[in-house]
């Protein structure tokens, strides 16, 4: 099942490592529990550059901390030390509208350090004008696309 979550308004589109934030300390009795602390891993993340473009010009789609593991979760002891494993060493994003609708165009993804990865995608002549929001297969458990891709007329 692949989840779209979409969100309005300008974000500044910058690369940011998506990580996990240091081990949370064990709350009293998590030995014995496996409970305490706060996840602080990102979702993973789309983001476009730029946010506006017309048919035939090309769009940055950049993917971060595409896994779906977190040792960040307050357990103790959880999980190994460093980078979680991806959800796949390639992932496809395809632009849909936000609306609904078929899918516009797609674009393979390579998976580098820390999950995160970027590809030029250009946009179909006549292309629909209108707002667009991004899938990506195989799903994240949660997706976060925190602005959407403004489509002009030609």
């Amino acid at each position: 099942m692949v989840r779209t979550i979409s969100g309005g308004g300008i974000a500044a589109v910058a690369l940011v490592l998506a990580g996990c934030a240091g081990a949370a300390d064990p709350a009293p009795g998590a030995e014995e529990t496996g409970a305490g602390g706060e996840a602080a891993c990102a979702a993973p993340m789309v983001l476009f550059a730029p946010l506006e473009a017309a048919p035939g010009d090309t769009v940055t789609v950049t993917l971060e901390g595409m896994s779906d593991d977190c040792y960040d979760t307050g357990q103790y002891g959880a999980g190994p030390a460093g980078e979680p494993e991806p959800i796949a060493e390639v992932m496809e994003a395809i632009l849909v509208p936000v609306d609904g609708g078929a899918e516009l165009v797609s674009v393979d993804v390579s998976l580098g350090e820390w999950n995160t990865g970027s590809a030029d995608l250009v946009l179909p002549e006549g292309a629909p004008a209108g707002e667009y929001t991004a899938t990506v297969t195989p799903a994240p458990a949660v997706l976060d696309v925190p602005s959407t891709l403004t489509v002009t007329a030609d």
